[in-house]
């Protein structure tokens, strides 16, 4: 794709543009989720419920939240050398990168437009297709093990409600959905190709045909590590507010909690309240404490998407092309 002579001969001035408008809406968006009752409410029961001891709990959220992100790069790193050679380093700076600019953008775009600033300008658009094609197997994962402690919570009464079937055969059809075009991407995007409107997209899609299936199955194994770091980290920071509960009773609807927030999509800059929500949903029947739920919710975005936000966008800044 031919780049234009007015964005080549001002790329400098561009670049800082872009920069600030990031940075500018970021800090607005943050304002905006920081100023929320919600948020206001959770601060003065964290503030209430904290004392120091509960840094030992804390430090190995931080260190789980580095491994957590460093898993996705992993994921991300096998996929993007298809495309392009990158270092595991470059990777784990473009997944940071991704998480800031998510924090403008709906529904996941940020994440593929930030990781796709690492590769070189004529291979950014593929690198975003491989960015999507990469996310599948976290989404099936999830699903697909939330739909497993779903039928066990359901079995022992702890949820019910028609809804909470009904989320069986979504998370089931969910999963499909994403399984099929990851595992066979070969067969798909010849189709792609003979559909008129989409000739031209199937350009960015030949790496994803050359996918080989030990680096599918690799991907799909690291995914459930992810999963696993990331339930841990909520269970941790749990136990903040809620010293009482059961640890088997609430990983089975911590994966419950994952699963709606998988199959229900929201928009990166909305979606705190959206997600404290669903966790109410999950957990209203274990723990009856809406604001000690909403604390968990938004004390687990400070750290897994706050702070990284911020560790992106220094990245981002030390960008010297976009």
């Amino acid at each position: 794709m031919k780049v234009p002579a007015f964005i080549k001969q001002n790329q400098k001035a561009l670049i800082i543009i872009f920069k600030l408008i990031v940075f500018s809406l970021l800090v607005y968006n943050i304002y905006q989720k920081l100023e929320e009752k919600g948020f206001k409410e959770a601060l003065e029961n964290f503030k209430r419920e904290f004392n120091f001891s509960y840094l030992w709990y804390l430090i190995p959220v931080f260190i789980l939240m580095f491994i957590n992100w460093g898993l996705e790069a992993w994921k991300w790193w096998i996929a993007t050398k298809y495309i392009e050679d990158i270092s595991y380093w470059q990777a784990y700076k473009a997944i940071f990168i991704g998480t800031a600019i998510n924090q403008i953008l709906p529904i996941g775009a940020g994440e593929v437009a930030g990781r796709s600033l690492m590769h070189s300008a004529g291979k950014k658009w593929k690198a975003a297709a491989m960015t999507y094609f990469s996310q599948m197997p976290q989404k099936t994962v999830t699903m697909l093990i939330g739909v497993g402690f779903l039928i066990f919570v359901l079995n022992e009464n702890w949820l019910e409600g028609q809804f909470m079937h009904w989320l069986i055969w979504i998370g089931i059809v969910d999963s499909i959905i994403w399984y099929i075009p990851f595992f066979h991407a070969k067969t798909i995007i010849p189709w792609i190709r003979k559909i008129s409107f989409l000739e031209k997209m199937a350009v960015y899609l030949q790496e994803i045909e050359d996918f080989r299936i030990q680096d599918k199955w690799k991907i799909y194994a690291i995914s459930a590590l992810r999963w696993g770091v990331f339930t841990l980290q909520y269970v941790i920071v749990s136990y903040i507010f809620f010293n009482d509960i059961n640890f088997y009773y609430y990983f089975s609807l911590c994966a419950v909690n994952f699963l709606l927030q998988s199959v229900i999509p929201s928009a990166g800059f909305l979606d705190l309240g959206i997600r404290g929500n669903l966790a109410f949903m999950a957990f209203a029947p274990l723990m009856h404490n809406q604001v000690g739920i909403l604390s968990v919710s938004y004390l687990i975005w400070i750290i897994n998407l706050l702070i990284p936000s911020a560790i992106g966008y220094f990245f981002l800044l030390k960008m010297k092309q976009v």
